[in-house]
């Protein structure tokens, strides 16, 4: 029955059902665990923005973290000068990007709570997201491989952010436009989605080397398939764009405050403020890292650029990506449990089996039943132990 209805439905009833189903289940599973939230009375007095709101809700729940500083954002803005302490920068709002929470902004003047208005936003962009994977993937491949892939971001177990007050959804949906169009060749388009995700998120330069991927391809084409100069022209220029584009925010920032470095002394004391030391999982590897992290470094760079060389059945931009971010991932953020949160913008990555298209078919009930089932309670863990604040929680989501 549910076949027969999917044939008749439109083609954006499988990804938006997939997405609105996994994101009930998720908002169930959140109404049950903020039941046992640590109250945010119990906090320091001195943190500078507290983590939960009592009393312990759905819509308290999903404002948990980085989501209370986007509420500072959006009821007072950002501060013309950085907060100090016995010298030091401390934490504060220059620290994240204006997009989202201007999003939020804007619906908030409808007269709802910023809670709804953030959840609204996440949902809406996260549905939007799961309609344009669903056909990103389906450019080069089946329905049914499209539909694989938006069930496993979807049950993905860090798929919860796709729902609270983080900039997840925003930034996949703004990225997958950005291959998308990438693939049609509308490289203007794909410059202001670039400007677009800088001002959502520090992820524009493995955007920028997907572009020039695409750039190097179509040269080395060039003798088979016309590569007209004007192309070329504009596709330089998309590269050139959203490279670029990655400082726009911290010379912003360091404007506005009157100091260049605000955004990176910001960045340190975020850092140093989540207990460890102000570097990346890459340069750690040179200051003592333990073996395991080498493993975990080397093994991790090299899955990701093997699935992206492997999966043909995407399109080129999306292989690039696959194989860049999670480099770039690892040469930007610190050593924390963050990075399961931050791969969440692998996009279809998060479903690398599409070379194996054939052999997936055959188990189609096996495959769906694993996903549903590993997945859902994956996200469950990832919600007790990084997200909601319980006293099982084990890091930072």
């Amino acid at each position: 029955m549910v076949v027969r209805f999917l044939r008749g439905a439109p083609w954006f009833a499988m990804p938006l059902g997939i997405f609105v189903l996994t994101r009930l289940f998720d908002a169930v599973v959140i109404v049950l665990m903020a039941r046992h939230q640590i109250p945010a009375s119990s906090l320091p007095r001195d943190a500078l923005v507290p983590t939960v709101i009592d009393p312990p809700s759905y819509l308290s729940a999903i404002q948990s973290w980085d989501g209370q500083w986007y509420r500072q954002i959006v009821e007072h803005g950002y501060p013309s000068t950085l907060p100090t302490r016995d010298g030091e920068v401390t934490q504060n709002a220059w620290a994240f990007y204006p997009g989202y929470p201007a999003l939020v902004w804007l619906v908030t003047r409808l007269g709802l709570s910023f809670g709804v208005a953030a959840s609204a936003v996440s949902l809406v962009a996260g549905g939007a997201a799961m309609c344009l994977l669903y056909r990103l993937v389906r450019l080069r491949s089946s329905d049914w491989m499209a539909g694989v892939t938006v069930l496993a971001v979807c049950c993905a177990p860090m798929a919860p952010v796709l729902q609270v007050a983080y900039t997840e959804s925003v930034a996949l949906l703004l990225l997958l436009l950005g291959l998308w169009w990438l693939h049609h060749r509308r490289y203007g388009w794909v410059a202001l989605v670039g400007l677009a995700l800088a001002l959502v998120r520090p992820v524009t330069l493995p955007l920028a080397v997907a572009v020039a991927v695409e750039l190097a391809l179509r040269w080395r084409r060039r003798e088979r398939e016309d590569f007209p100069a004007r192309e070329r022209a504009a596709l330089i220029g998309a590269m050139i764009t959203i490279a670029v584009s990655a400082v726009i925010w911290p010379l912003v920032a360091g404007i506005v405050v009157g100091d260049l470095s605000a955004y990176s002394d910001t960045q340190k004391a975020w850092r140093g403020t989540a207990g460890t030391r102000p570097d990346t999982w890459l340069v750690s590897l040179l200051h003592g890292a333990p073996p395991a992290r080498w493993v975990f470094v080397v093994v991790v760079v090299a899955v990701a650029v093997w699935i992206g060389w492997r999966n043909r059945q995407w399109t080129d931009g999306t292989r690039a990506w696959v194989a860049a971010y999670p480099a770039y991932v690892l040469a930007a953020t610190p050593p924390t449990s963050s990075l399961f949160r931050y791969l969440m913008l692998l996009g279809p990555g998060l479903w690398p089996f599409s070379k194996s298209e054939a052999i997936v078919r055959e188990k189609r009930g096996l495959v769906v039943l694993g996903i549903v089932v590993l997945g859902l309670a994956t996200q469950v863990l990832w919600l007790y132990w990084y997200f909601v604040i319980t006293p099982g929680s084990r890091g930072t989501p």
